[in-house]
């Protein structure tokens, strides 16, 4: 009884883990615009032919489908190298002849060892002047900036300081951005934030646009504006002004203080990927294209962010390449059904409480039922059931009371490390091992049949693990990737212990007449003494590389680079499959399970326990591939099924292969005999 009741709630579980799937996957369908963003400093350095501004161009990309132009803060270098202003150190200015340095030392009463502190800005445009004074004010003080000529500012500070301070939008960037039709995203760094009020400064360029021509703001460099300080007045500025928050793939570009901010305004952030302007330069179209098209396909990526191709190559002008990629990405997003216009928030997603506690009860009862699994017939756990429903109950406390006091993510995130260890450990516990174990003779006209049987069961169990996974994390903030689930590496070891802890336990138990304690000792003690044989070493080397690959290619940033031969499989395998199964999956795991079945039904009960464990990474990766929320739940059911058919299919030519190599072994032992 108390099994069944075990039962009854890990099947309530997934009812309820499918209806939050079926609704993440409204979310997911109905979220199809996609923004196309160019990088105008980039294209600023595009050669255009000859009779062709770049508004021009600017326009004909909207007409493709362009929906938007990246702006960047300008710098005082960069205002230099455009001929706007010259930037000249005290002592440089008094080495012109005719010129001396008297309002510095006037204004600045400054000693001979500081005149090195103090630069000189000249400017041509009044305007220009006006803002870079306003602004270096704000990050230096007011004192410290004073005007010393008709078209001359003296600052208190060294020139390679002032090089890098952000100035602001200038109107030419704003020019060309109404002039096209184009939709703006600012682009802000978070250089010399000392105060609040100089993040409302910066802001303050976009006064003079309307709500209409703003779209999201995309930070720069490696923290996002006001971190960590004053967060709570970017956001307050960004929800002012109308913008969306764009947040770059963490493992294109890290921004400190993103997901906090991203937090603070709730569903109002798009996804954004990009690529380095050297691999503009150094991948074709098709592969250029393939890659922002699997951005938005399979990682939920709504804001595109693109720039030209600088060079000339495979014979065509840079411009020429140019457009053959955004005609390429935007006919191929086009056909697949997005449309390309501002990136929309995702709709409201979230779980709600009583189906979370559902997800919770049904996670608990599948880890008591693993334990149950444990204690064979031989072996019971002799305590009565009552007591055990009193365990469990204590067990679900623990999690009401994370409800209650409202640490819901992290509620989220245990119950979700817990189904991914449990599940793909109980799929072959649950399923396999009493065949492993069992003296029961198999006919051969039936072993094919079992044997999928087998199979399939096991999987079903680990994609009930799934469904309850889905569900455990069911809410925007995972979509999103604002936050996600943690734990991959305990994740992909824990099964392995958990299944190798129980394939010991059950061989023990069962051979305990043939091994007593004193006889295990002595075993030990020749394995210890053993002379290691090459050979030995060779196995230890050979799982030692296997490990650390399998562990260090798991997780949000894996350790070990993917080799340039995967790439080029992956790349045929998206072209033939629409998308890519995973390579645990289907050409190590599910092969090594098949082949672990047959072994066990063909009577090789003492099977090497690594093909066992082989067996068991597809499983695991089966739950793995759940756990990646912000992949659209179409794409992973896609990935799961391709992988369990191409994983049979090659596991099934490998028994062929081992009955080959079989009769060839036999046929050629009879011979030397």
């Amino acid at each position: 009884m108390y099994k069944k009741i075990l039962i009854i709630l890990i099947i309530a579980g997934v009812i309820t883990g499918a209806v939050i799937g079926y609704q993440r996957y409204q979310v997911e369908t109905k979220n199809h615009s996609v923004e196309l963003i160019l990088d105008l400093q980039q294209w600023q350095k595009l050669k255009l032919p000859p009779g062709i501004d770049l508004a021009s161009a600017l326009k004909k990309y909207k007409k493709l489908g362009v929906t938007s132009l990246a702006i960047t803060e300008q710098k005082l270098e960069d205002l230099e190298a455009s001929g706007e202003i010259k930037l000249i150190t005290d002592l440089e200015l008094r080495m012109l002849k005719g010129i001396t340095s008297v309002i510095s030392q006037q204004q600045f009463k400054l000693t001979e060892d500081n005149f090195r502190e103090l630069t000189y800005i000249f400017y041509r445009q009044q305007e220009i002047g006006h803002k870079i004074k306003r602004r270096l004010s704000d990050y230096l003080g007011k004192d410290k900036v004073i005007k010393a000529g008709k078209q001359l500012l003296a600052v208190k500070a060294n020139q390679k300081q002032l090089s890098n301070f952000p100035i602001g939008f200038t109107a030419e960037q704003l020019n060309l951005a109404r002039q096209s039709g184009l939709k703006v995203v600012p682009r802000f760094s978070n250089q010399a934030i000392n105060d609040s009020k100089v993040i409302k400064s910066r802001f303050s360029d976009l006064k003079g646009l309307s709500r209409i021509t703003l779209s999201q703001v995309i930070f720069s460099g490696t923290e996002v504006l006001g971190y960590p300080d004053f967060l709570p007045t970017t956001a307050a500025l960004i929800e002012e002004y109308g913008l969306k928050l764009g947040v770059i793939e963490p493992f294109i570009a890290y921004q400190a203080g993103v997901n906090h901010l991203a937090d603070k305004l709730g569903r109002n952030n798009i996804r954004v990927h990009s690529a380095k302007q050297q691999e503009f330069e150094s991948l074709s179209v098709e592969k250029l294209t393939d890659r922002y098209l699997r951005a938005v396909r399979e990682r939920n990526v709504r804001g595109v962010y693109l720039k030209p191709i600088l060079k000339n190559k495979e014979g065509k002008t840079a411009i020429k390449l140019t457009d053959d990629f955004l005609s390429s990405l935007t006919a191929r997003l086009k056909a697949e059904g997005y449309s390309l216009e501002a990136a929309e928030p995702i709709s409201d997603f979230s779980s709600n409480l009583l189906f979370l506690f559902i997800i919770n009860l049904a996670a608990l009862a599948a880890l008591f039922y693993l334990i149950e699994h444990l204690f064979i017939s031989e072996f019971p756990l002799k305590i009565a059931s009552r007591y055990k429903i009193i365990f469990f109950l204590i067990s679900n406390l623990a999690f009401l009371v994370l409800i209650i006091q409202n640490y819901i993510f992290l509620n989220r995130e245990i119950t979700a490390l817990l189904i991914a260890i449990i599940f793909p450990t109980l799929s072959l516990i649950s399923i396999l091992f009493p065949y492993i174990f069992s003296d029961k003779q198999f006919k051969k006209e039936n072993s094919i049949q079992i044997l999928f049987s087998i199979f399939l069961k096991s999987s079903l169990i680990t994609l009930s693990g799934g469904i309850l996974l889905i569900g455990a994390l069911g809410d925007w903030h995972y979509i999103l990737k604002i936050r996600q689930f943690r734990g991959i590496k305990l994740s992909f070891l824990g099964p392995i212990i958990l299944v190798s802890f129980y394939y010991l336990h059950y061989y023990f138990w069962l051979n305990r007449e043939k091994l007593s304690f004193n006889n295990l000792i002595e075993k030990s003690k020749d394995l210890l003494n053993r002379n290691l044989k090459l050979k030995d070493l060779f196995v230890l080397i050979f799982l030692a590389v296997v490990g650390i690959i399998y562990i260090g290619r798991t997780g949000n940033q894996p350790l070990i680079p993917v080799p340039k031969l995967e790439i080029i499989i992956r790349n045929w395998l998206e072209d033939i499959l629409l998308v890519r199964p995973r390579f645990k999956s289907f050409l190590i795991g599910h092969p090594l399970l098949i082949m672990a079945i047959w072994l066990v039904l063909d009577r090789y009960r003492n099977l090497n326990i690594s093909v066992l464990l082989g067996g068991l990474i597809g499983q695991i990766t089966i739950i793995n591939t759940f756990s990646h929320i912000h992949t659209p739940l179409w794409v992973s059911i896609l990935r799961v099924g391709l992988g369990l058919v191409l994983g049979v299919i090659i596991g099934v030519l490998l028994i062929k292969l081992g009955r080959v190599l079989t009769k060839w072994g036999q046929k050629w032992r009879r011979e030397l005999h």
